[in-house]
């Protein structure tokens, strides 16, 4: 152990995590980031090749982060750290040289993008005998980022149920856009990862030979994986790896992205059996006060796995309620955290704080009947 970490019981759980998979909830400032370069050092030093270690991360400013720590941390030679993006552009290389994936030009400028979205569209349009009704840039944006979505979840085609009927007949070019996208050779950001994920999900010989290439598999903010991710994730580890995976199903900010809490909640032990779960419960970023109030608030996802943050720090953090209620506007006494309890004058007989909270049926919300639902707080006086 680095005589610069000093783990809690359970980081020191995940970090001797022994074989096998396992899945680990992480509180924000738990200090997962220094578990998982603990974790990583310990397999190097427990025997394992680096380049049998997979490390996987969400984002390029994450894998910097992580790759400067993990440098620290073994300055002797650390394992390569990934996005999801850049493995996936280094296995589209890979099946492009075997002769499995045809060789293409990756797009990376917007101007090029919105250029080839407005020719799909107007040539989509066009078979209905139709003009688009817009075609600005930001309009453009939206369209791409909808396609990107729909490529996160791994569609190839046919029927759109939960989308708008006018979304759905836009996004029917669908095909359209992946056949020009083909024959023109291009690439773009989300095919990095759908174009060798599709092409392994086609052909046994593909994902064979994609499969089984590392010992240890490891991914961070797994809360904000889509489909084609955890696809990916599957098909790189094979019968062979052992996957641990961090993240928090209750950050899970993505969704219009493709992320789903249910693949913290369930779907990762359904793909991987024999998880073996860890909690970070321990946060080292705010005070006692804080964490109350993350966990009355939290308490009301409806999706979650039941777990409590606790400071595991000494210094108290200064809370400020501010209501958006008209009374609180009005009257001047936004800073007020009092107000959101008690509410206008008029009411303060009725709806009392302990008078409140002995009724409530919901344990998670002591908040007066009189607030609408967008803009009630918790009471933090009590």
């Amino acid at each position: 152990m680095h005589a610069m970490f000093s783990p809690t019981r359970e980081q020191l759980e995940v970090v001797e995590h022994r074989t096998g998979h396992a899945l680990v909830r992480a509180v924000a400032g738990s200090g997962k980031s220094a578990t998982l370069v603990e974790r990583i050092a310990h397999l190097v030093e427990s025997g394992s090749r680096l380049d049998q270690i997979l490390v996987l991360m969400f984002n390029k400013s994450a894998a910097d982060d992580f790759r400067s720590r993990l440098s620290r941390r073994l300055p002797d030679g650390a394992p390569e750290v990934f996005t999801f993006h850049s493995f996936g552009r280094r296995l589209a290389r890979k099946l492009a040289c075997d002769g499995a994936l045809s060789h293409a030009r990756l797009v990376s400028s917007a101007s090029e993008s919105r250029q080839f979205a407005r020719q799909v569209l107007s040539e989509h349009f066009a078979e209905y005998g139709e003009e688009p009704e817009d075609l600005s840039n930001e309009a453009l944006d939206e369209y791409l980022s909808a396609i990107d979505m729909l490529k996160g979840a791994l569609y190839t085609g046919g029927p759109l149920p939960g989308w708008a009927s006018d979304a759905a007949r836009l996004l029917s070019s669908f095909k359209l856009f992946e056949a020009r996208r083909r024959r023109a050779g291009l690439r773009f950001f989300a095919d990095l990862i759908y174009d060798p994920v599709l092409q392994a999900r086609q052909d046994e010989l593909v994902r064979a030979s994609l499969a089984d290439d590392y010992g240890h598999v490891l991914v961070d903010e797994f809360q904000d994986i889509n489909d084609a991710q955890m696809e990916m994730v599957r098909m790189v580890a094979g019968e062979r790896a052992s996957v641990m995976v961090v993240g928090d199903d209750d950050q899970t900010i993505y969704g219009w992205r493709g992320a789903r809490p249910e693949f913290m909640l369930s779907l990762f032990e359904k793909q991987f059996p024999g998880v073996k779960s860890y909690n970070l419960t321990g946060t080292f970023r705010y005070g006692h006060a804080l964490s109350l109030l993350a966990n009355s608030c939290i308490a009301n996802n409806t999706m979650r796995a039941e777990k409590l943050c606790v400071s595991r720090t000494a210094h108290s953090t200064r809370i400020r309620v501010r209501s958006t209620h008209p009374w609180a506007r009005r009257s001047g006494r936004r800073g007020d955290p009092r107000m959101d309890c008690r509410g206008p004058p008029a009411q303060r007989d009725r709806h009392p704080c302990e008078r409140v909270r002995q009724r409530s049926r919901r344990r998670d919300c002591h908040a007066p009947a009189w607030h609408p639902r967008a803009h009630r707080r918790r009471c933090i006086v009590c």
